[in-house]
């Protein structure tokens, strides 16, 4: 319980700040770049391009282009996380 109490740990409000090294994480980008790599066409940013609009990805966008690329569900957290999604309010991203 005492964790909950770190303040490395609360919300920065959407402000960048430095984080925990998460390995889990790691290893979510890492399998997301391995399919990426091996379905071929669009890279990463193309695809998150491609699957919003004006520039703007939305969460339920970000989720679909996973799916896409056919991403464990495991690993969707992680990657919002690294996205920036569990930080802002709104569920938007500009690009």
């Amino acid at each position: 319980m005492e964790a909950l109490n770190d303040p490395d740990l609360a919300s920065s409000g959407g402000k960048k700040k430095d984080g925990l090294f998460n390995p889990d994480d790691d290893k979510a980008l890492m399998r997301l770049m391995d399919n990426l790599e091996t379905e071929g066409g669009a890279g990463l940013e193309q695809r998150l391009l491609d699957s919003g609009s004006a520039g703007m990805v939305y969460e339920q966008d970000f989720e679909r282009m996973l799916r896409s690329v056919a991403t464990q569900e495991l690993d969707f957290i992680p990657l919002k996380r690294i996205a920036g999604f569990m930080e802002m309010s709104g569920k938007v991203k500009r690009l």
